[in-house]
């Protein structure tokens, strides 16, 4: 479970905005904050795995910034394709979790 090709963070970018239920190509500039944040931590993911490393450290900073912003702490390879995020708010994910394919993640 690591996006480690171009085609795998293809698959995962689209599995996500799948389960986001996201008909639009590309994010609202205002609002769309947890796909944009979705986008920005699948790029960290790839862009770790496939020693980049101008594009990780620039990935990993938005990840960070964004993560602050929405209150999230979701390290990279934890979550398969298809993540769905519905609310914004504390979301605390341990770096040791493995969580598979299409996990929806709720409040409380």
């Amino acid at each position: 479970m690591m996006i480690l090709t171009k085609h795998d963070l293809h698959h995962y970018l689209a599995q996500d905005k799948k389960a986001l239920a996201i008909k639009r190509k590309r994010p609202k500039r205002f609002g769309d904050d947890i796909w944009k944040y979705q986008r920005i931590l699948r790029k960290y993911e790839y862009y770790s795995n496939s020693g980049a490393t101008i594009r990780k450290w620039l990935y990993r900073y938005l990840h960070k910034k964004k993560g602050m912003q929405l209150g999230f702490d979701i390290p990279i390879g934890v979550f398969g394709p298809g993540l769905r995020i519905n609310h914004t708010g504390l979301l605390i994910v341990n770096k040791h979790a493995k969580i598979g394919a299409f996990c929806d993640i709720h409040q409380g």
